[in-house]
C-alpha cells in the first residue's frame, strides 16, 4: 500500500498486537492451570489422605485468580491451599469473571 505522496506505508511495530480473547477460557487450559498447583496443594497436607474441594473466582482481564477457597480439610491446610490456588493464572478472558470448582486428591 503506497500513501498519496508515494512514499510506502510502514505498519507500526512499535506496539505488540493485543492477543484475540475468548468469551471464557478453554476448558483444558483451565484444567492444565490447575493440575499445576497439585504438588502445592499436597504440600500443605503431606500426612494428610483424601480429597479437597478448591473454589476460585478467575478475573477475565488478567486470567489471575481473584479469591480462592478449599473444603473437604480443616486446620492450617485450608489457608496454605487457599495461598497456593491464588497462583492459578490462565489466558485473559472478556467475560468479567469465571467460578471453577476443581477437587485435589491428596
Amino acid at each position: 500500500m503506497r500513501l498519496a505522496t508515494g512514499l510506502p506505508v510502514v505498519p507500526d511495530q512499535t506496539r505488540e498486537a493485543e492477543p484475540l480473547r475468548t468469551l471464557r477460557p478453554d476448558r483444558d487450559a483451565v484444567a492444565r492451570a490447575f493440575r499445576a498447583l497439585a504438588p502445592a496443594i499436597r504440600r500443605c497436607a503431606p500426612d494428610r489422605e483424601g480429597v479437597v474441594t478448591a473454589r476460585v473466582f478467575l478475573t477475565g482481564a488478567t486470567g489471575r485468580a481473584r479469591s480462592a477457597s478449599i473444603t473437604g480439610i480443616q486446620g492450617e491446610a485450608v489457608a496454605c491451599m487457599e495461598r497456593a490456588l491464588m497462583g492459578a493464572e490462565v489466558e485473559p478472558f472478556l467475560q468479567d469473571r469465571l467460578e471453577v470448582t476443581f477437587p485435589y486428591r491428596l
